[in-house]
């Protein structure tokens, strides 16, 4: 987790755009992107594919 408001530039490189943004990395690239208030069975499903 990231603080966008500290974290500016990270932010930008990643083109976020609303928060929260859930983003999953795997070998140093985007493998997945979701936004928006998420319930932790939703999370789950994100993160699980």
């Amino acid at each position: 987790m990231i603080d966008a408001d500290s974290e500016t530039e990270m932010v930008e490189d990643f083109g976020v755009r609303s928060i929260p943004t859930f983003i999953l990395i795997e070998d140093n690239k985007e493998v997945g992107r979701t936004n928006g208030a998420k319930t932790r069975e939703e999370l789950i499903t994100f993160i699980e594919g």
